[in-house]
Parts: structure tokens; sequence; C-alpha cells
């Protein structure tokens, strides 16, 4: 098969490009465009990443898929796994770990990257012992941070938020002491995001959350819509409890970019929990039809002060999760119903909710007569 450096070299030749024009269209060094047709090294891996993207604005993925395979040398090897991991193709990261799990220079990439498809399989706790044995084993900074990401990703994704903050607060030092690259920059995609999670829900503070998220947001390079989208969210739900009209167009923009990527699943968690959620928590009056979620159906009547009509939304459900259960709780003035609620947002660490959750419990004691 043709290798993708030569199907390049064609394309341009065909457009009557030169090198010089490619790399400044791309945005890269003449250098780079050099070795990467001459095939004497792998070039950076950062740049061969955005001549595919200037020259196949649509069909990056498979161009990329294609150059992945194509790459025999360490640094780049460890660039295509963390591509493909980045890139969630699980498949190409299984075959590139595969290939090279026993080749001498690049079999730890291949174990510590085990370790990633072993998190996003949902073994948590495995991945989490996997990354401190190789923590004790690695002597290479670039392997041990992205191990770090791993534990961290892992405990977020096991509701483990404080621990997650504790090993995300270690990280940004190290990360800027790595060479330019790819690598470098989607392991600070990485960490700004795990960021912001532990800013907002392990610490409440919404402020630094925002921080990291816009800087996510403007790694261009490494970032994907979707990832985009999982950003534009957290800002919105972090400007929940402080301007509703920013809250309301961060999640707008989330369920743009969902839809767009074919993500009907998370758009339509947006639309239907959080922004009725949003126009409920700040006592906005709306139409039912916005509203598909029972729980914030009834949240929406406590609004209109239609505490018997929530209450018989909320008793007609299977189950109440935490939120449920403080709507009941407002719904029938018990204290004990909120705390409760509270009590099991506490356990998920998440700081964020658990602090509205709070305010509902203060704002309902002041109304008691003793």
């Amino acid at each position: 098969m043709e290798k993708l450096a030569d199907e390049i070299k064609a394309l341009i030749t065909k457009r009557g490009m030169t090198q010089t024009d490619l790399a400044e269209g791309s945005g890269t060094s003449k250098r780079l465009v050099s070795d990467f047709f001459s095939g004497k090294s792998d070039p950076k891996f950062l740049g061969v990443l955005n001549i595919v993207r200037f020259l196949f604005p649509d069909s990056e993925d498979e161009k990329m898929e294609r150059y992945c395979r194509e790459v025999h040398k360490k640094n780049a090897v460890i660039s295509a796994m963390e591509y493909a991991s980045r890139t969630c193709k699980d498949e190409l990261l299984s075959e590139l770990i595969d290939k090279f799990e026993e080749v001498t220079s690049i079999k730890e990439a291949a174990r510590v990257y085990e370790l990633d498809l072993l998190n996003k399989k949902g073994e948590h706790q495995k991945a989490i012992e996997g990354c401190r044995l190789l923590l004790g084993q690695t002597n290479s900074a670039v392997l041990r941070l992205k191990v770090e990401l791993i534990e961290s990703k892992a405990f977020y994704d096991m509701g483990e938020k404080l621990v997650m903050l504790k090993t995300v607060s270690r990280m940004e030092e190290k990360l800027e002491e790595l060479g330019e690259g790819y690598l470098k920059e989607s392991y600070k995609l990485t960490y700004y995001s795990v960021a912001a999670r532990a800013h907002l829900y392990a610490r409440g503070d919404n402020d630094t959350a925002i921080i990291y998220a816009l800087r996510a947001i403007k790694a261009k390079s490494t970032i994907s819509p979707i990832q985009t989208a999982e950003m534009y969210h957290l800002i919105g739900q972090a400007h929940l409890t402080s301007c509703v009209d920013k809250s309301l167009e961060y999640l707008n923009k989330a369920v743009e970019i969902y839809e767009a990527q074919g993500n009907v699943e998370w758009a339509n968690v947006i639309k239907n929990n959080d922004i009725p959620f949003i126009k409920n928590l700040n006592n906005e009056v709306f139409d039912f039809e916005e509203c598909y979620d029972k729980g914030e159906w009834a949240h929406q009547l406590l609004i209109r002060g239609q505490k018997e009509k929530a209450k018989e939304v909320l008793s007609s459900l299977p189950q109440l999760n935490p939120f449920e259960v403080m709507y009941m709780g407002e719904a029938c003035g018990d204290v004990m119903l909120l705390i409760k609620a509270h009590s099991e947002i506490t356990k998920t660490g998440n700081a964020f909710f658990s602090k509205i959750i709070e305010s509902k419990i203060n704002k309902l004691v002041k109304g008691i007569t003793f």
C-alpha cells in the first residue's frame, strides 16, 4: 500500500504546490516536510497532523489512522498511541499495543496504554492498581505523566472526586517540563479537562473550573468536537448559580456540537435535564413541553407553588435520585429529606451540587417556626 507521504507528495505535485507552500500552509517547518517525504526519520507527529488537517480537512481520521499504522520509531509510536486514545479509536490503540508490546524500546509505553484501555472498559480499580505499579517502575517523565493522568481519570470515573483533585494538583509543573510536541499538547488537554472537573465538582470552585475548561477549549491542535462539547457543558453548569444567560449560552453550544456529532443521548440530557434544572433553580416559569424529565417537571411545579401536584409526580417515580429526594423534601417541607439528599450527593464527593442542596436546606430551615 502506498504510504501517506507518497500520496501527499503526489497530491501537492498535482496541485502545483511546492514543499515550501505546504510548510507555510500547514504551519510546519520546511525541514519537517522534507523529513516526512524522505522517509529517513519519523517527523514530529504534530507536524504531520497539521499537514493532514491542511490537505484533508474532511478525512483527517482516515489519513491519521493510516499514518499511525506506518510509524515505527519510539516517539512517533507513543504519539500514535496517544492519538488513538485521544480520538477514542480503541481498536487502533489495541492494534498498536499488540504490534509493539515486545519491542524493547516501546513495550513500556504499550503497558501504559493497556491501562488506558482498561480504564475505558470500566475496570477502574485494576487500572489504578496497574498505574501504581508502573509509577514505581518507569523512569520516563513522559510515561509517568501519562500514568498519572490515567489514574486521575480512573478516580473521576469511580466518583472519587476528592482523590482525583489530589492527583491533579501535582501535574501542572511536570507538564511544562515536557518537550514541545503532540504528546505535551495532548497531555495538557487531558490535564485541563480533568482539572476543570476536579475544581468544579470536588472543590466547588466555579471560577477556577471555568479557567481550566476554557484552556482546554483553546487546545485546538488536540481537542475534538465532543471534548469541546463536554467543556461547554461543564462551563454551563459552573455558571448555573451565578448567571442564567451564560449558563444557557454554553449549554446550548454543547447541545449544538453534540447533535452535529450525532451524540443525541448527551444532547437530550442537557435539553431535558440540565436546562430545565437551571431554569427551575432560578425560579423561571416555562412551558411543560420544554421539560420531559419528570423530576424537573416536579421541580417546575414547585416553582409554580403547586406542591401537591409535585408530590404526585414524584410519588409516581419508581426510585428517586438525590435531586428528586430534594424536591420531595421541598414539597413536603421535610428538612430530613433534604439532609438525606445532601448526604447522598456528598458521598460522591460532588461539592458543587452539595452546595446547591445546602442552600435549599438553609432556606427551608429559616422558614420553619418552632
